[in-house]
């Protein structure tokens, strides 16, 4: 996970080396509309590409690393919180963001909570996959702690 400074850094870095590469990044991510850290932490993610290369697109796991980064940097959720879930809930969390026909009907938490963006699909999809990835996350750090 990056911290504050880290993000600090880079930004600064982007201003003091005139880092057209970088600000191409960050101009990527803030016409997907990513804001803040979550902004810094997709340009920081985004693919390197060779000088005189045209700018890519951001990738799939852009998106997921800059929504990961939203979910624990932003939302403020912590691994610990995923840890004290139960029963599959960011499972199903997931599955309402990547099935939008199961709407809110299966969604585990505070319906306030869900924020379907039926206009956008890859948005949805983005955070059906992070939360995906949370769970699988959440199984990873169970089987640990039952192995030592």
């Amino acid at each position: 996970m990056r911290t504050d400074t880290q993000r600090l850094d880079y930004v600064l870095n982007v201003v003091e080396q005139q880092d057209e590469e970088a600000v191409g990044k960050l101009d990527a991510a803030y016409t997907l509309g990513f804001r803040g850290r979550v902004m810094v932490d997709a340009a920081m993610g985004a693919r390197i590409i060779e000088p005189g290369q045209p700018m890519p697109e951001l990738t799939a796991l852009d998106l997921v690393g800059a929504e990961l980064g939203r979910i624990r940097n932003v939302k403020g959720i912590s691994e610990q919180e995923d840890d004290g879930s139960k029963g599959g809930q960011l499972a199903r969390a997931a599955a309402c963001y990547l099935r939008p026909d199961l709407g809110s009907a299966y969604w585990p938490f505070r319906l306030t909570d869900f924020k379907p963006s039926p206009d956008d699909r890859k948005k949805e999809l983005t955070k059906g996959i992070a939360l995906a990835l949370c769970e699988l996350d959440r199984l990873i750090r169970a089987e640990r702690r039952v192995d030592d």
